[in-house]
């Protein structure tokens, strides 16, 4: 074989290994293009469901809170009402932000702030939820550890938390990542969509919003509902019947109690496994990553997280929004007795149905108490 020869066979055999590889990686490519649609179609399939369901479940929720003639107008129901109201907004943002975060209208009609406005209206629904969960902790604390005392302006302490946190979270719009939508390679993206933002995405900012939100959002409020919550079910699991000629009443008093508190710590609960991973996974991502990066042993955390991983976590989270309907149907007479009156005709009477065996055992235990109709009256 002479040189020539040689030659040519290693450019062929250097050309076919390059095709050889080029293949792989488009095939690569092609397969994980495929994934990431599979993966997304069964995201909007969950994000869709949850929407709807966290929409008109705490839609029905404030319909019989807050109804002209309703029975349930009292402190603690106000600010039942407001969470639901913060749900409503959370499942209302799920749909919102497919049309203003869609590809076409951030290129074609170029207006990209309603996209951020839109997520920063899914953070202010989170935010709102974990605090009012706070209130509603603090009112059932004061209204069962001091009964004499005055009940809480739940109205005036709710606006004030509104007004609060929509100036926190307009303030914080600037270090925003934004879920892009239906792009002409994936149906849900990650990217940084306000130009105006991209000087805010510091390694300090970024910090910051972090700790911010797991501080704000999650730790803070949910310890702070915990402890109260602690105190308040020791005080009437633990406390002492003053007699036997007040025995029935004080034990009826004592359920209603219970009940009410059962259920506002059940919601609370909820709650804080629907957002732990979450926020154990960017705790992860930018807190820890970046003490490894000062001491040289770490790679730098995403700007902008599209993982399989987050985006279902994500979903996790923000599907919180749409359990506590369940919750009140399941724990509290009152509210069920409210949903089968505004639910369709054939789902109520459905329900009616499967729950005739249990009724009277639901009766028996709503005599005792476990109407939220007017809990500061129990105190």
């Amino acid at each position: 074989m002479n040189a020539n020869s040689s030659v040519s066979l290693a450019t062929n055999s250097s050309l076919f290994e390059q095709s050889n590889s080029t293949f792989n990686s488009t095939a690569l490519k092609a397969e994980d293009e495929s994934n990431h649609y599979a993966r997304d179609v069964f995201l909007i399939i969950l994000y869709s469901i949850t929407g709807f369901l966290a929409f008109y479940g705490n839609y029905l929720v404030c319909r019989i809170i807050f109804a002209r003639n309703s029975t349930l107008k009292n402190s603690t129901n106000i600010l039942v009402g407001n969470l639901a109201i913060s749900d409503v907004l959370g499942g209302a943002t799920i749909f919102l932000q497919w049309i203003f975060c869609w590809e076409y209208v951030l290129i074609v009609w170029k207006i990209e702030f309603p996209c951020a406005l839109v997520k920063s209206l899914q953070v202010l629904s989170f935010y709102m939820s974990s605090l009012i969960m706070m209130l509603i902790a603090i009112e059932r604390f004061m209204s069962i550890m001091y009964p004499l005392s005055p009940p809480l302006n739940s109205k005036l302490y709710v606006t004030i938390t509104w007004v609060l946190t929509s100036l926190f979270v307009a303030s914080s719009i600037g270090s925003a990542k934004i879920f892009k939508y239906f792009t002409s390679d994936r149906l849900i993206s990650c990217q940084i969509v306000l130009e105006f933002t991209r000087p805010f995405d510091s390694k300090k900012m970024r910090s910051q919003r972090v700790w911010g939100i797991w501080l704000g959002q999650y730790v803070i409020p949910l310890v702070v509902t915990g402890i109260l919550y602690a105190i308040i079910a020791r005080k009437i699991w633990t406390q002492k019947k003053v007699g036997a000629s007040t025995a029935a009443s004080q034990e009826a008093r004592d359920a209603k109690k219970k009940k009410i508190v059962l259920m506002l710590i059940v919601v609370v609960v909820v709650f804080a496994l629907c957002w732990l991973p979450l926020h154990a996974l960017n705790f992860t991502d930018y807190v820890i990553k970046q003490l490894e990066n000062k001491k040289g042993t770490g790679n730098k955390g995403k700007l902008c997280n599209d993982s399989t991983t987050y985006f279902v976590l994500y979903w996790l989270g923000i599907s919180s929004c749409c359990y506590n309907p369940f919750i009140y149907w399941w724990m509290n007479p009152d509210f069920r007795r409210g949903f089968k009156k505004l639910l369709p005709k054939f789902i109520a009477e459905h329900l009616s149905k499967d729950y005739e065996v249990s009724d009277g055992n639901i009766q028996i235990q709503s005599k005792q108490g476990t109407e939220l109709t007017n809990p500061s009256s129990s105190n």
